[in-house]
Formats: structure tokens, C-alpha cells, sequence
């Protein structure tokens, strides 16, 4: 009986009850299942922060995490889905540059002590430039009778269909999971805000293995010399743009610098997906060691657009000067019209200076003389009314303005009687 015990104890230990290891299965990973495709997008990552979840049966999904703290010492995080992989492979995979493994090697490998409480959640550096390069996860096995299908671009695996599986196993332990969609075709969890620690999948307090890894490096800005590597050609204008445009290929690195030492560091993360600058085409990253610390190099291209009509602006000059040439014309003909006026007030004048005789008014001219200055002089009453009538509605200051006006009308008058006589 004891045997027996011990056997079942022993097959558990291992999962071989629940979970079938047969490599030689006969399940086809892509049957009628749409694939999980993250090839592109991995290329993009260099060294990164990663979180090993424990679902179970000894299987752990992997996620990509970037990781801000909190006040409370919890921490704040966007994490993306990898895939799942049982420990059994998972602890023979580099997940580190050899470099950065001798100074930090808790962290850039996956190895958990047998016999002793461990957290479900584990963080770790992945370098994926290293880790594209391991052992594939075992596809062809099946996991509590359901069937596991291979990551396309990455040497994990997935349970289908995605994302709604990712929260099917606990990757939040006790609390509400819901799944999403983040960067295209890659997925994500999120687990409740509100649960007990608040950490991203509700782990338990703080572990060792559970911390995310402590980054002592930062990235320098991108080197001056990003100028034009490539000779540039115009190529032809496109059909929504009538202006030609140059293609310039553009070149520039950033080193990792060490925060304590202010020498070259190896632990720098990123950038990622934001390595490219924006507008830009055919961008290629890639970070290398060279003398013993990190090194970011990233190639792209951009589009200038170029004027059709560059001789435009040297034009301007002539236009300008062609207006002053008329507007001189222009003062010219009127001063000629101006001159010609005066030639003929002169004529007048001579005349006028050369008629001297006195002539003698007729009876009717007189008549009509007293007509005129009995008609002007009824306006100008009319006027001196109306304008008392304005004045003494007026505010203070009104009485000075009056007598200015009774005057002024009254010389007014006078004169206007005076030159009819």
C-alpha cells in the first residue's frame, strides 16, 4: 500500500497524470486554428524586463512587463503574452547576455530551489536577442486534455483561442482577469486593481524571486553625427503630392552608461518598439556589446519634400522693381497734368490782370443780389435756431460752447453779407 502511495506521489511530482510529454503525438499545431504570430514584433524588443507566472502543473506563461513603481511600494506595469512553456524546459534557457550573467546571475536565469516555497510570480531580464536562439517548448502535449499549439516567432507555446485562454489558467491568481488586445496581434492580460497587494497579477507580498530586477544603467542621447550615410536621390513626385521629395538615409548610436561608475553599463532596457523615430522607413535596431558595455545603433530613412520652383523667390526682386517702374510713371503723368493745370490758371490770370474796365450792374443783377442775401439770410436764422435748441439740451459745459457758436455763426454771416455787396 505504502508502494503504491509513493508511486502516485512520485507521478504527480512529475504531471505525467495530467499532462501528456509525448513528442510523438500526432496533434497538428495549425489545423483549422488561427496562429499566434509575434515574429515581427519580437524583433523589435532588445533587453527587457520579463514575469514567469505559474499556472499550474509546473507550466508558467511568460510575459513581457514594463514596470513603473508605486508610493506604496507596489508596482505599476503593461504587460504582454509570450506564450506558456512548462519549467522543465524553461530552466535550461538563457535569458542573458554572458556579460550581464556573470554580474547578475539570479536574474538571467529561471532556476527555482526544489523543496522550498516559491512565489507564483518570478521576474527576470530576458534579452531577446538570446532568447529567440533556445531550446523550442514542447507543442505537442496537451495540458488538462486541451491541446497546445506553437507560437509563431518565439520557441513558446499558447492554448487556443487567444486571449480569452490567457485568463482561462490563473495568471491572476484568485481575482478577475480580463483579457485585451495591445499592439496589433499581441495580447495582454489585466488582473483586478483592487485585489489584496494591487501588484499586476495579484501576487502575494514581495518576494525576491518576485522583484523585478534593479537597473543601474541608462541610455545616452543618440550621437551628433546623425547625418546623411547614403548619397541622397530625388525621386519623382507621387500622385497626392506634386512636390518632389529626397530620400536621405540617416545613421546614430547611444551608448549604455553606468549610473554609479559613469562607465559603460550592460543592464540598459529598451527602447523597443520606440526605437524608431516617427515618419521614418526601413528603421533598423540592434544593440551590440563593444568594450564591455551596451551599444543601441538604429538606420533609417526620411522623406524631404522639395519646392518645384526654387527660382520663385529670386524672381521677387524684378516683380518688385517692375511696380516701383510703373508707380514712377505714374507720378510722372500726373505732375505733367498737374503742370498743365497750372499753365492754364495763368492764362486766367493774365486775362483777368488785362481786363480792367469797370462795367456797371444791371437793375436786375441788384434784384437778384437782394433775393440771394435775404434767402441766406433766413438759412442762417434757421440754423442759429436749431443749434440754441441742440445747446440748451446739452450738459455742463454747454453755455461756453454756445457763445463760441453765436459768434462764429454771427462772423459768418457778416462775411458771407459783406461779399454779396
Amino acid at each position: 500500500m505504502l508502494f503504491v502511495i509513493l508511486t502516485i506521489l512520485a507521478c504527480v511530482s512529475h504531471g505525467e497524470i495530467f499532462f501528456n510529454t509525448d513528442d510523438n503525438s500526432t496533434i497538428q499545431n495549425y489545423d483549422n486554428e488561427p496562429t499566434y504570430n509575434i515574429y515581427k514584433w519580437v524583433q523589435q524588443l532588445q533587453l527587457q524586463t520579463c514575469v514567469f507566472v505559474g499556472i499550474g502543473l509546473k507550466y508558467y506563461a511568460l510575459f513581457v512587463e514594463n514596470v513603473n513603481y508605486k508610493q506604496n511600494n507596489t508596482i505599476k506595469s503593461t504587460n504582454y503574452f509570450l506564450g506558456i512553456c512548462h519549467y522543465s524546459t524553461l530552466e535550461t534557457w538563457n535569458l542573458c547576455s554572458n556579460s550581464l550573467a556573470k554580474t547578475r546571475r539570479h536574474k538571467c536565469t529561471f532556476k527555482l530551489k526544489p523543496g522550498v516555497y516559491q512565489s507564483r510570480v518570478h521576474r527576470r531580464f530576458c534579452d531577446f536577442k538570446v532568447m529567440i536562439k533556445n531550446k523550442d517548448c514542447s507543442c505537442m502535449s496537451s495540458i488538462l486534455q486541451e491541446n497546445l499549439y506553437k507560437v509563431r516567432g518565439f520557441p513558446m507555446c499558447y492554448i487556443p483561442p487567444l486571449p480569452y485562454s490567457i485568463c482561462k489558467y490563473n495568471v491572476c491568481g484568485l481575482s478577475k482577469c480580463s483579457s485585451l488586445t495591445v499592439e496589433n496581434s499581441v495580447y495582454s492580460v489585466r488582473c483586478d486593481v483592487a485585489c489584496m497587494t494591487g501588484n499586476p497579477f495579484c501576487e502575494g507580498p514581495m518576494h525576491r524571486s518576485s522583484a523585478p530586477p534593479k537597473i543601474n544603467s541608462h541610455w545616452s542621447k543618440w550621437s551628433h553625427q546623425e547625418i546623411a550615410v547614403a548619397d541622397a536621390s530625388e525621386s519623382r513626385p507621387s500622385r497626392t503630392s506634386s512636390e518632389p521629395s529626397t530620400s536621405k538615409k540617416l545613421h546614430s548610436v547611444a551608448t549604455c552608461i553606468n549610473n554609479y561608475r559613469n562607465s559603460k553599463g550592460l543592464d540598459c532596457l529598451g527602447p523597443g518598439t520606440g526605437c524608431c523615430p516617427p515618419n521614418s522607413s526601413n528603421c533598423v535596431c540592434e544593440t551590440d556589446e563593444l568594450q564591455g558595455g551596451l551599444v543601441l545603433k538604429r538606420s533609417y530613412e526620411l522623406q524631404i519634400k522639395r519646392r518645384r520652383n526654387p527660382s520663385f523667390k529670386i524672381q521677387r526682386p524684378f516683380k518688385r522693381n517692375t511696380r516701383e517702374y510703373k508707380r514712377l510713371l505714374r507720378d510722372t503723368s500726373n505732375n505733367m497734368d498737374d503742370d498743365e493745370e497750372d499753365d492754364e490758371d495763368l492764362d486766367e490770370d493774365i486775362v483777368l490782370e488785362e481786363d480792367t474796365t469797370e462795367t456797371t450792374p444791371s437793375t436786375t443783377e441788384y434784384l437778384e443780389k437782394e433775393e440771394l442775401e435775404e434767402e441766406v439770410g433766413k438759412d442762417l436764422q434757421d440754423r442759429i435756431t436749431l443749434i440754441r435748441k441742440n445747446n440748451n439740451s446739452t450738459k455742463s459745459g454747454g453755455t461756453k460752447f454756445k457763445c463760441v457758436s453765436e459768434k462764429f455763426i454771427s462772423w459768418l454771416l457778416f462775411t458771407l453779407v459783406f461779399a454779396f455787396l
